[in-house]
């Protein structure tokens, strides 16, 4: 017996692994299924058809995208694998919905994590590392369009990226806590400035 000398993150008690392969089998056949599915904002379950597209880890939660019948003009969904409740045949007449407008690829280039709202659109998003948080960024950056753009005199860094707004970014962004600034868009700062005083108010209770 060998001690392994590779470590892979990964969550025992994750929810929805289960259905992995149903999907898997679903999107390479192209056949709709019926999804019971319960978001963190709704109460009650609901059940749906639903024609999947494709499967996305993100950070050790799995989300599968597709399109959803009752919301044929809508875009793409995304539902997190842990809130589903039940997956099964489709009733008899539903038929698969294609959209030859969703190529993958192209879809989560241009955006950190799986959240894309219909509006989304790209961002030149700026921002500021402290001198002791450069260079966990720059060896680990935020997205691949992410740039340097220059050194300051106190060692700080300033760095951009091209992205889409979410909350996968600004998740991103508040988790160096003091050791990034934004700079722009106005509205990013914003949301930044709100979040941070909204959890400052939490511990002056």
């Amino acid at each position: 017996k060998v001690e392994p000398v590779i470590v892979l993150e990964s969550n025992e008690r994750l929810r929805g692994l289960e259905y992995i392969s149903d999907l898997h089998d679903a999107i390479t056949s192209k056949e709709p299924i019926e999804i019971t599915y319960k978001s963190f904002r709704s109460s009650e379950a609901s059940t749906f058809c639903f024609s999947p597209y494709i499967l996305k880890e993100f950070r050790n939660r799995w989300f599968v995208f597709g399109k959803r019948h009752d919301y044929i003009d809508k875009p793409i969904f995304n539902l997190a694998l842990d809130r589903i409740e039940d997956i099964s045949d489709a009733p008899k007449g539903e038929r698969y919905l294609c959209d030859k407008n969703f190529r993958p690829k192209e879809y989560f280039q241009d955006m950190i994590g799986v959240t894309r709202n219909m509006d989304s659109t790209i961002e030149h998003v700026i921002f500021i590392a402290s001198e002791s948080e450069a260079p966990y960024i720059r060896t680990k950056p935020f997205h691949q369009s992410q740039r340097e753009l220059e050194t300051q005199a106190d060692g700080s860094v300033l760095f951009c990226i091209d992205v889409i707004l979410n909350h996968e970014l600004e998740r991103d962004l508040l988790g160096y806590g003091e050791g990034i600034t934004v700079v722009s868009p106005a509205s990013l700062v914003e949301k930044i400035q709100h979040r941070l005083i909204s959890s400052l108010e939490h511990y002056n209770r």
